[in-house]
């Protein structure tokens, strides 16, 4: 199931109180994200049951352990996942993105700025 090809990382934040699952797939949906996901394979959180996404394995009831295989897959799959999610958080020391009060399209332009501005220094 996880071979080495291209997959697309997602990391969607949403405020603490507001961590349900059915709010993850209604955001998930309404912001297009689905349409865009479309055909490749995405990594996911538990959080997004029904989307069509790869999400972990998971026990079924009265099962006392996952096999080895799903075990496995589990921890590549929350290795990738790792990954995706440090982004949001790396982005989150550009000091403009912390006191970030911008209106409208401004906040929008400015974490594209950044991200560019992020890859050019990864690249060097």
């Amino acid at each position: 199931m996880f071979r080495r090809r291209p997959f697309l990382g997602l990391a969607v934040t949403e405020p603490r109180d507001q961590v349900r699952r059915t709010v993850r797939r209604r955001t998930f949906t309404e912001s297009g994200i689905d349409r865009a996901c479309r055909g490749a394979p995405t990594l996911a959180d538990d959080g997004y049951q029904g989307t069509g996404l790869l999400i972990p394995h998971r026990r079924r009831r009265g099962q006392s352990h996952l096999c080895p295989s799903q075990e496995t897959e589990n921890t590549l799959h929350r290795r990738a996942r790792a990954r995706v999610e440090h982004t949001p958080s790396r982005l989150k020391n550009w000091k403009i993105l912390r006191d970030c009060q911008l209106k409208g399209d401004g906040a929008h332009q400015a974490m594209l700025n950044i991200a560019r501005l992020h890859n050019l220094a990864l690249t060097g």
